[in-house]
Formats: structure tokens, sequence, C-alpha cells
């Protein structure tokens, strides 16, 4: 080949290359603009016909499968929402009112659960008719059940959630009160503001993912059953127990809730079984762990532990060589009659956090023990759970039965009374748990709001209003108002405690300090804390012994867990007992010696002076 055919050869050569790699970034950076345009193309048609397309919540995981983008929806879900950045008290500042939208022919297809919420809400006197009028807007969709596979499912509520009348602006009442207006909002911003959702099932197999329900609901509060402490936004959402489609609309209305009401079942205190435990054992998927291992409690005698395999369609793919035993025992006991006849009844978590067993176990006057870390259980803003429940940790279930076991019987009466107390007045009906929902939120909108002790003793805080519906002087708080300081600082109030060493020579001990202060002009009450293992003596016995009233009491012990049963906590003696009428507090020791010029002179004085 000749110099010049070689120089030729090259030449073509090179062009043919230049050529090729021209077309090769010409194709790169055309398939990269066509991605581009594709993903906000695909964004814009799935979020404006997402519902046309897939239900609610599963868009974004198509688009992240197609496109491969990552939504940034991660933001502190705690710091997320409060009342003061998330709702708008203007609205609130005259009566406190509540607004359910009206159901319309697409919302005929209700749960019965549903049905019954909003029949409690249009027979509460919180309801107006006038939008206008109103603090709290609850909608007529069916938003308890958001689990996919579930026959209860919406798929479409999301879309009908956001076209609500005012879910992204507030009616108000301008100056001029002929005039009404709507609020000028950004939905952006402010979508859902003073709205509350009522959720019962979040989620869906085989994660249950909960917060993928709160996507889409913008501002609005969230009643909601299976709360985890993770995602719940204190003193924002509520927190609401796994309510049965058969729970009764009124209270008394159940045949089980009379019988567990009954004589035999209140004054009942041994016991046969001191732990007992009847339910699925999911052989696989959430909540097996937990559960798998309730085999190891059972004991036969006072322990029992029944569990089945049988859940779902496939179980027996997941079956293993205990199922055909367990299952066996399990037919053997009656569900109702085994809680009726427990002391402690074992709630663990199922799938979800919570489960349909808390109620049930409250409804039988048994005490729960929670297996559940990480549950926000029912109106804890306003409910003190550690006076009814034992908190137990599901990776340490053995030592279940060691703590059990020193709880001792004054203090399994004192959580046996607020288990029935709670009941009774905050759960026994969808009436009282949706009317609790909604006083619970009266309060965070009021001047005036009921005290937690109000929420936790009797009559209830559904009871007592946020106006003192009684005389507030008589109500046992921690904190009174300002024209009852001048009765509560008249006198004094002497606490006594009888401790073991006491149990036997008290009556000799307080007839000699009678002589030296019971006949102080300032004394108003005693108050004599038994510690004794015996029962209480009657309050007559010692009555001889003092010129003002004298009760006797159980100390409050209901924190038992942090001490042996025979080591009752010196500090009972400086708790804030109801009884106690006056500001000032006198605690006394039998065993101290004191004569009648150190009492009078140091201690009263000093107590009346304060």
């Amino acid at each position: 080949m000749s110099t010049w055919q070689r120089w030729v050869f090259l030449l073509t050569l090179s062009a043919l290359l230049a050529s090729f790699l021209a077309n090769t970034i010409f194709f790169c950076l055309f398939n990269l603009y066509n991605q581009e345009i594709y993903v906000r193309n695909s964004i814009k048609k799935v979020s404006v016909h997402v519902e046309n397309v897939l239900p609610e919540n599963q868009w974004l995981d198509f688009l992240y499968k197609k496109t491969h983008v990552k939504f940034s929806h991660d933001i502190s879900i705690k710091e997320a929402c409060r009342m003061d950045n998330c709702f708008d008290y203007t609205l609130c500042q005259s009566e406190f009112k509540v607004y359910v939208y009206p159901l319309s022919s697409k919302q005929a297809n209700l749960s019965l659960t549903y049905q019954k919420i909003l029949t409690a809400l249009h027979n509460s006197k919180l309801l107006t008719s006038d939008p206008y009028e109103a603090c709290i807007f609850i909608p007529s969709l069916d938003t308890l059940d958001r689990d996919r596979l579930s026959p209860h499912f919406g798929q479409y509520i999301a879309h009908e959630l956001v076209n609500l009348p005012f879910w992204n602006s507030l009616p108000r009442r301008d100056l001029d009160p002929d005039s009404l207006s709507t609020t000028t909002q950004k939905p952006s911003e402010y979508a859902g503001r003073n709205h509350l959702i009522f959720n019962l099932h979040a989620g869906t197999w085989p994660y249950y993912h909960e917060d993928e329900y709160r996507l889409w609901l913008g501002q609005a509060m969230l009643a909601k059953a299976s709360f985890s402490t993770k995602y719940f936004r204190p003193k924002f959402d509520i927190s609401l127990p796994l309510i049965h489609s058969q729970h009764p609309l009124q209270s008394g209305s159940s045949q089980l809730d009379q019988l567990v009401s009954s004589e035999h079942l209140r004054g009942r205190l041994d016991l046969p079984y001191l732990l007992s435990f009847k339910g699925k054992r999911y052989v696989s998927g959430i909540g097996s762990a937990s559960r798998d291992i309730l085999s190891h409690l059972h004991n036969g005698k006072d322990i029992i532990m029944l569990t089945t395999c049988r859940h779902g369609t496939d179980w027996t793919r997941y079956a293993d060589k205990r199922c055909a035993t367990d299952m066996a025992l399990y037919d053997a006991y009656d569900y109702w009659e085994l809680m009726y006849n427990s002391t402690f009844c074992l709630v663990p978590r199922g799938r979800r956090l919570g489960s349909y067993r808390f109620l049930e176990v409250l409804q039988a006057g048994c005490i729960p023990v929670m297996l559940s870390n990480d549950l926000e259980l029912p109106f804890s803003e306003v409910i003190d759970w550690n006076r009814a429940v034992i908190w137990a940790d599901e990776r340490l279930p053995l030592l279940l039965p060691l703590n059990l076991r020193r709880i001792t019987s004054h203090q399994i009466i004192q959580y046996r009374q607020q288990v029935m107390f709670l009941w009774h007045t905050y759960l026994s009906s969808i009436e009282s748990i949706v009317l609790t929902t909604l006083e619970i939120i009266r309060d965070r909108v009021s001047l005036r709001r009921r005290s937690y002790e109000i929420w936790n003793t009797l009559p209830g805080g559904l009871i007592v209003s946020h106006v003192d519906s009684m005389d507030s002087c008589d109500v046992a708080v921690q904190r009174y108002p300002m024209h009852c300081q001048s009765e509560i600082k008249s006198g004094f109030t002497m606490l006594i405690p009888i401790r073991a060493e006491l149990c036997t020579v008290y009556l000799e001990r307080l007839k000699s300090l009678g002589k030296i202060l019971f006949h102080s002009e300032f004394l108003r009450k005693i108050i004599l804390i038994w510690q004794c293992k015996n029962f209480p003596p009657n309050n007559n016995e010692v009555k001889s012994y003092t010129p003002v009233p004298v009760e006797i009491v159980l100390p409050d012990e209901r924190f038992t867990l942090r001490y042996s049963s025979n080591s009752i906590s010196p500090s009972v003696r400086f708790q804030p007992f109801h009884e106690i009428p006056t500001l000032a507090v006198f605690a006394y020791s039998l065993n101290l010696n004191i004569t009648v010029e150190q009492l009078l002179s140091s201690s009263v004085s000093n107590i009346v002076g304060s």
C-alpha cells in the first residue's frame, strides 16, 4: 500500500470514530433529558390522578421503583405539629363546639363502628350544625380502617378529605356578624387544621407501617389506636383503644358489663389464677417473637398461657411440632371464664401494637400486664395508667412471675379499683370514648382545665367540668383556686404511719399522744396510714382517743415493683392523699419521744404560721 493510500485510510477511520463518539454522546444526553421529563410528568400525573390509578400511599413506592427517585418525607414527626403551630385557637374563643360534616350519598357504606362514633357525636351537646360556630371539624368519611387488604378500606378517602369544604380554609365570622367568610390560607401549609381524624387500623401486611397514614393528613389531629410513642405527638394527637365493632354505643348495655359489675366478682381477692392469656401465637411475621415465648411461662397451676397456631389461611405452612399440643390445651379453657378468674391478664402486642384484648381485660376487672413496648396507652394525656396496669418488657417476659408475686393484696385491690373506675368512666362505651376525646381537646383550648387528679379520681373528668360543676374547694386537686386559700390554710392535718412494729401497740401510743397534741385548737383531722399486714381496724376503734375526725387509709403503693413485698417506701407519709382537707400537713411517727413544749412550740407554731 502506497503512502497516500495509508493517509486516506487513516483519515477515513478517524472520521468514522469521531462520528461514533458524537452519536454516543448525543444519545446519552438525549436519554438523560427524556428521563428528567419522564420523572416530572410522572410526578404531576400521579399526584393529580393517583386516585384513578393506585390507592393512596402506593404512588410514592411506584415512582421510586420506576424512576429511582427518592422522596424525603422523613421529617421529625414529634416536632412536626403542636397545638401552637398547627391549631387555630381563634375559632375556640367562645363556646367549644364540634361540627360534623354531613353525610353524602357516596358515604352510605360506613363500618358499624364509625356509625356508632357518628351517632355518639350527633348525640353530644357539643355538636353544632353551623360550621362558623365550630372549633373542631370531624369528617363523616369512614377513616377507621386504612388497611388496603381490608374490605372496609376506602380507596378514595384521601381525595375526598382534601376536597372537604373547610379542609384548606377554615370558616370564621368577621367583625360584622352579618358577614360570613372563610380564611384565606395556603392549602399546602394549613390543610387539615382544626380537623380531627379517627383511625383504628393503619398499615397493612406484612410490615404494618404505622405512619404511612399521616402522609396526607396535613395539620389534622389524629385520634388513633395502636399508637407508637415514636410517632405520637404529645398534646396534639390522642391515643385510642382498639375498639371492636361489637363495642356498645352506650354504657351498661352489655350483658358482660353487667356480669362483671356483680357482687361476687367485686368481692373476690384470692382468684384461682395469678396470670393468664389465651390467644393467637402467630407462627410467623410481626408479633410472633413476643408470643412464641409465652409457653415458657405456663406452669399449669396459677399461670395459664394458651396459644393457638390457627390464624389466617396458610398457618399450616409455618406450623411447628408444638402446634398440636398447644391447640388441644387452648380448646380446653373458656376465654372469658379464664379472665374472670385471673388476678392479672397478659396483654401482648398483636400484629400491631394494640389489641382488642386490652378493653376486654379491663371489662373483666382483671389487671392488665402490658407486653407491648412503645405502645401509647389510651388517653395517656390525662389518665395515669401506672395506677391501673403493670408494664413488662417484651425482651424480658420470663421475669413476670417473680415481679407479680411481689405485689401485695392491698396493692392488688388498689389496681383493681382503678381498673374498674377507668373502664366504667372512659372506656365502657363508644360514647364515653368519643366524649373523652372531645373533652381532652376542650381542656387544651380552655383557660380553666381539669387537673390530672380530677381525671384519675372519682367521679372523673367527664363529670367534673372545666368550669367547676361543683364546689372547687371540695374537689381533691393539687392546686386549689384562690378563693379556697383561706379555708385550706386554717389548721393542719396530722399523718401518722402505723408500721409493722407498731401494729399491736399503736392504740397505747395514740392514747398517750392524745394528751399532748390531739386537743390542739388548730388540728382539723387525723389520718392513720395503715402499713400492717392484717386488716385495718374500724375508725370507731380510734375515734374515742381523738376529738377530731379520724380516717384510716392504705398506702398508695402502685409503684410496687420497685420494692419487695415487705419493704414499703418511707416516702408514703409524704404522698398527697385526697383525704387531706388542709394545706398544712404534720407527719408524725409514733416511735418519736417528744415533749409537750417541743411539739407545741416548734412543730405546731411553724405549721400554722406557714
